[in-house]
């Protein structure tokens, strides 16, 4: 059996503890990019090719854009989970149901 190798580096070392090591990975006010919005939709697509409506949809890393549920909240219930403080704080002003969780 292979071992499972990190590869890339970050500034902090990674450990269990999802929310201390995204606690500055999302900044208050940040929003999704154009490029974003496009993959975002592009993966809808490929999800959901008829669309979805009338369903209960939970979202796990969330993130501080919002996520694939920003899109899909009006036709749907919607929550969304993040270990991001901030990214919590971004979804909230968007009116989504979020919580800040650690689901490691």
């Amino acid at each position: 059996m292979n071992d499972i190798k990190i590869v890339g580096t970050h500034a902090k070392a990674l450990t269990t503890d999802a929310i201390d090591f995204y606690k500055d990975y999302w900044q208050a006010g940040d929003e999704a990019t154009q490029s974003d919005q496009i993959r975002d939709h592009w993966i809808l697509s490929k999800l959901f090719p008829a669309g979805v409506q009338g369903k209960m949809i939970v979202e796990i890393g969330v993130g501080g854009a919002g996520g694939l549920i920003r899109y899909l909240d009006k036709q749907n219930k919607v929550f969304g989970l993040d270990a991001s403080a901030a990214a919590i704080k971004n979804c909230e002003k968007m009116g989504l149901a979020v919580k800040l969780c650690n689901a490691d």
